[in-house]
């Protein structure tokens, strides 16, 4: 997908971008002469991409720092002392699972 120049370059700025989308369309569904289900699909779109890059994307990323650092303690320490195992990270609330292409149906859309 080529670079568009209007939308942020950065997974933070185009949620902050998204989110504000997201409040304007429903108000304007009319003059733009979407239908009930543009919206329903570009909000869910919307909302699952913001999730994955706001709230995803940094957990797995912490995680799987902290699995790296339990593994060479569990292979390397100093074997005086029991190592807690790792707690998984659980999401909630999730939102609806979508198609993958969410930016290039965006795109479409506008």
């Amino acid at each position: 997908m080529s670079n568009q120049g209007y939308f942020s370059a950065t997974g933070t700025e185009r949620s902050v971008r998204l989110a504000h989308f997201c409040t304007k369309l429903p108000v304007h569904r009319v003059e733009l002469g979407f239908t009930l289900d543009n919206i329903a699909n570009t909000l869910a779109n919307s909302d699952c991409y913001i999730w994955r890059v706001q709230s995803c994307k940094p957990a797995l990323q912490k995680n799987a720092l902290e699995a790296y650092a339990f593994k060479a303690l569990i292979g390397t320490g100093s074997g005086s002392e029991l190592v807690a195992l790792l707690v998984h990270v659980m999401f909630d609330p999730e939102p609806v699972p979508v198609l993958s292409g969410v930016l290039t149906r965006l795109f479409n859309l506008i």
